[in-house]
């Protein structure tokens, strides 16, 4: 309970250093009664200058603080990588920080109205080595299809191959391609350190199946997973068919994998 007033008092603390007052009332709104902004505004923060959707929590996302404990550990260990993969992006809180701070960035968000919104605020943000694509990570390459959340848009998932598609819910067509198919494009030194954040609601299994030979050839890789949906035997499970990883626990949602020396 300590830890969770602390976090607020931090969220609010930030909204107030920027003049952002609407997005307190916004968090009061979208805390009691699960409702997104009143309104299509840009937002800044200490991470950068960002477009926020109307009816959405996007004001929530670009906040310094959002998800502190996963922040605070991306920021305790980035200074000794060179790559950042921010795997189901949103739009793309981690991604404009890590650039920030030197990083090349390479974004991927399937969701087509979060996706708009990362290219809107490319426009607001410096942005000279960041690289963005607007389909998904997976274990095989085909077409999908994207369950939509409307104000809650960080909880939109990939319909899964076999899953029916729910009657009467917004979906989105799109694509899912493999990391290892996508490695020459990329054109990434292996010898240079890379850290990758995969939060795919649900997906993060495939995402790692799909990156085997890149998770292979890479020397020096820092993965920070949400195993929530997942579940953290089947990470670690997909992992291990992979290569030797030390893993830990971020926070109660997230786990790190570092691959190990050999």
């Amino acid at each position: 309970m300590i830890d969770k007033l602390k976090t607020y008092f931090l969220y609010f603390w930030e909204y107030i250093i920027y003049g952002d007052f609407e997005s307190i009332v916004d968090a009061v709104r979208f805390l009691f009664y699960r409702r997104g902004s009143k309104r299509n505004r840009r937002i800044r923060s200490r991470i950068g200058t960002f477009y926020a959707r109307r009816d959405t929590n996007d004001f929530q996302y670009v906040n310094y603080y959002y998800e502190w404990s996963v922040k605070r550990f991306v920021l305790k260990y980035q200074a000794h990588y060179h790559y950042f993969l921010d795997i189901g992006a949103g739009i793309g809180e981690y991604s404009f920080l890590m650039n920030r701070l030197g990083k090349k960035v390479f974004l991927f968000e399937p969701h087509p109205g979060s996706y708009r919104v990362v290219r809107l605020s490319m426009t607001r943000n410096p942005c000279e080595n960041m690289s963005t694509y607007s389909f998904g990570l997976g274990s095989e390459q085909q077409e999908a299809y994207i369950l939509l959340h409307h104000v809650n848009t960080g909880a939109s998932r990939i319909i899964k191959p076999g899953e029916p598609v729910p009657q009467g819910e917004m979906v989105s067509k799109t694509s899912t391609k493999t990391l290892d198919a996508l490695q020459e494009e990329l054109n990434m030194d292996v010898d240079r350190p890379v850290m990758m954040k995969i939060d795919v609601e649900g997906m993060e299994v495939d995402v790692i199946k799909g990156a085997k030979d890149f998770l292979q050839r890479h020397k020096e890789v820092l993965i920070i997973i949400e195993d929530k949906h997942s579940g953290e035997d089947e990470v670690r499970n997909a992992l291990a068919e992979i290569g030797s990883f030390h893993i830990g626990r971020v926070d109660e949602l997230n786990l790190y994998a570092k691959k190990k020396d050999h």
